[in-house]
């Protein structure tokens, strides 16, 4: 089973939950990033059961985005990655090289998340 590091942003706030839970997706905690007037086509939607991971860069940009923000350096399974629908990509190795981000089919158990950095 090949294995990957990558990085996920979000707030402090949200470490606590995180330690306990993991990372879910986010039609299970009910919200994610682009519910606004400007996806009205749905472009933005992202796809459900899924966490959206990326390199450390894009991670360390949303994590400073949110102010108060932690990157989670996570370690998981290639056969469960997919494109970032964003990206405009057909494939996750070219969605992380372009897009610098790529989708995580499932929850990232607590035992996963292998690295904290605090901003």
């Amino acid at each position: 089973m090949a294995m990957l590091n990558l990085y996920h942003g979000t707030s402090r706030e949200n470490l606590k939950s995180l330690l306990e839970k993991g990372i879910l997706p986010w039609n299970i905690i009910g919200k994610h990033n682009w519910e606004s007037e400007s996806d009205l086509e749905g472009i933005f939607t992202p796809k459900k059961d899924c966490v959206y991971l990326g390199s450390f860069s894009k991670a360390k940009n949303y994590a400073n985005s949110m102010g108060n923000g932690i990157i989670l350096g996570v370690k998981v399974n290639v056969n469960r990655l997919e494109f970032d629908e964003d990206s405009f990509q057909d494939n996750w190795k070219d969605s992380l090289r372009f897009n610098g981000t790529c989708a995580y089919h499932g929850t990232i158990f607590p035992e996963q998340i292998k690295k904290i950095i605090y901003l």
